[in-house]
């Protein structure tokens, strides 16, 4: 119990620690990993341990430690959503399109999400070409947080898609009434 407290407060202190002190979040991310496999050594069940390692690793780039403890996580606690949400994103970013789908509807039905969730989802269905869905998904992070840029800027990425410029080029320009200068919804 005391290695999974350290390893949690650790990954709090990295959360929180200046982006601009690189060697310091990653000796904090280090440790807590660290901390934390030495928690799952000694109780195999300790669902939040695997969690928790599951999220230092998503934040090393590590995604198929991520994948093994999310897992691992959800073979002790399969209720556990935060889980299908972080293999989701993980999922995603391996270019697994519908692993990622099928994770991320299951933290969304398990109410756990936010317009990250969705933004993550949207990408999934925009990467299989599913642009209604993503179009779907994309409004959904829009709805749950009107200022979120990336959603725009996807969302318009996906009108672009389906050749439906009148409305990408309105939620281009939403997306720049936010943020003038945001050079991704430039380059769409």
């Amino acid at each position: 119990r005391t290695q999974y407290n350290f390893g949690t407060e650790l990954l709090g202190r990295y959360n929180n620690a200046s982006e601009q002190d690189t060697a310091k979040r990653n000796n904090l991310l280090n440790r807590c990993i660290a901390h934390l496999e030495t928690s799952v050594k000694i109780d195999t069940n300790a669902h939040q341990s695997y969690l928790n390692l599951a999220s230092a690793y998503y934040q090393k780039k590590n995604y198929n430690k991520t994948i093994e403890n999310a897992l691992q996580n959800l073979r002790v606690n399969p209720a556990e959503a935060k889980a299908h949400s972080l293999l989701g994103n993980t999922y995603y970013r391996l270019n697994m399109f519908d692993k990622a789908i099928e994770h991320l509807t299951t933290a969304i039905k398990d109410n756990f999400y936010s317009d990250d969730t969705y933004i993550f989802l949207g990408g999934s269905y925009f990467g299989k070409g599913d642009f209604t869905n993503a179009i779907t998904s994309f409004n959904k992070a829009i709805e749950l947080k009107p200022n979120n840029i990336n959603a725009y800027t996807n969302l318009g990425a996906a009108y672009g898609s389906i050749k439906d410029f009148d409305n990408a080029l309105k939620t281009f320009k939403t997306s720049l009434s936010y943020e003038p200068g945001n050079a991704q919804t430039y380059y769409y």
